[in-house]
């Protein structure tokens, strides 16, 4: 009896797949089906998801053996901690493989029908050396990245913040605050809470400011008597001889002649480093008498940081909105959208004080995370790659003539 045309085609696929079968290498492994065979048996992992889970008993083993191993090391000081957390990580990472591969092996044991491999002590040695040589080798990794981040953090929060200036307008004083500390832009009080805690500390020590001053007098101080009541009680301040009033009146005029000079005056422009400096030396005295003083300086900082990467388009010094940065951002994007190059509007977001702002934010959230956590990917994802090593090594030694 004849064959239909459908009939020879699916007899001629059987026939392929068969010729196939016997064609493969007869050692030729088979690979674990999912994760949980990968964590069980010796069977080589598909992917670096099973290779992860696989790698997780000497990742424990690592980061148990890093932390004994820091606190053995602990009395040595930081390189004996480094040093004791890096052994520490190759034993525990050592051990924790040791424990998998016992499992593997009964596992092969337990189940003969299913031909699990069962592992040589050589090739047993290799695996366990492996692990613990990759998750010393993370341990260290993540201890050379926290040290190098932390050498190389004050140049970076210079530059970062002259870029930010430069890009969005941002005062670098502020960019720099802000990067040092980016934390500040989360925990920062709001306008109307700032203003009521300077209200709060002038009740609780009866000092009066400018602000109060103005209203006794019916008008704002002119320049020559704020620059009297700084200078002179900076003067007083050296001496020891300024009182609470005369140095917090002093304070609120520099920030008054500060604001005038960037405002355009060239007088108090160029007289910026020396207000500064009587400044600091009012504040400082200030300081002395009230603690608390501080607190509430640094919280009107935050504010005033916060307020200033809130905007969306970029400001003058003035707080006036900066049309040439504007216009040439959005000539910029233009160009890029009807030239056929969408990369130029990355010109729009990158002159947005907020947008600055919210990744510092995400800085400042990623900072909340525990060191360790960190760690623990490390190590994880140096599991994973011991397993992978393992396996290419594996695979290595059965090619092998």
């Amino acid at each position: 009896m004849a064959l239909s045309e459908a009939e020879e085609l699916e007899m001629l696929e059987w026939e392929n797949e068969e010729a196939a079968l016997l064609d493969a290498p007869a050692d030729a492994p088979r690979r674990a089906a999912d994760s949980g065979e990968a964590l069980l048996t010796n069977l080589p992992a598909q992917g670096f998801r099973q290779n992860l889970v696989r790698g997780l008993p000497a990742a424990g083993g690592g980061l148990a053996g890093a932390a004994a191993g820091a606190a053995m090391g602990a009395p040595f000081g930081p390189l004996g901690m480094a040093v004791g957390g890096v052994a520490g990580a190759f034993l525990g990472g050592s051990a924790g493989e040791a424990g998998r591969q016992a499992v593997s092996q009964g596992t092969a044991v337990a189940f003969p029908e299913q031909n699990y491999p069962v592992a040589s002590g050589r090739e047993v040695l290799r695996d366990v050396g492996i692990q613990g040589a990759t998750q010393a080798g993370g341990q260290a990794l993540g201890l050379g990245i926290g040290a190098a981040a932390g050498a190389l953090r004050p140049a970076a929060t210079k530059v970062g913040a002259q870029v930010i200036r430069v890009l969005s307008g941002v005062p670098s004083k502020t960019g720099e605050m802000v990067l040092r500390n980016p934390s500040t832009l989360l925990d920062a009080p709001g306008a109307e809470a700032s203003a009521a805690a300077y209200t709060a500390f002038e009740r609780y020590t009866g000092l009066k400011g400018l602000g109060s001053a103005v209203k006794a007098a019916g008008k704002f101080p002119g320049e020559g008597e704020l620059e009297e009541n700084l200078f002179q009680a900076a003067q007083k301040a050296a001496l020891g001889t300024a009182t609470p009033q005369e140095l917090y009146i002093a304070s609120q005029a520099a920030s008054s002649l500060n604001r005038l000079g960037k405002m355009g005056n060239p007088r108090y422009a160029m007289l910026k480093a020396t207000i500064n400096e009587s400044k600091r030396a009012v504040d400082d005295a200030l300081e002395a008498v009230f603690p608390e003083y501080k607190s509430l300086r640094s919280g009107y900082a935050a504010t005033k940081a916060a307020s200033q990467f809130s905007t969306v388009l970029p400001l003058n010094v003035n707080q006036s909105p900066n049309v040439l940065r504007t216009v040439a951002a959005t000539y910029t994007a233009a160009e890029g959208t009807l030239g056929g190059n969408p990369a130029k509007l990355l010109a729009l977001p990158l002159i947005s004080p907020r947008v600055y702002g919210a990744a510092i934010k995400g800085m400042a959230l990623a900072g909340k995370i525990p060191a360790g956590v960190y760690q623990g990917g490390v190590q994880v994802a140096a599991g994973g790659s011991g397993s992978a090593l393992s396996d290419a090594y594996e695979k290595r030694r059965r090619i092998a003539p």
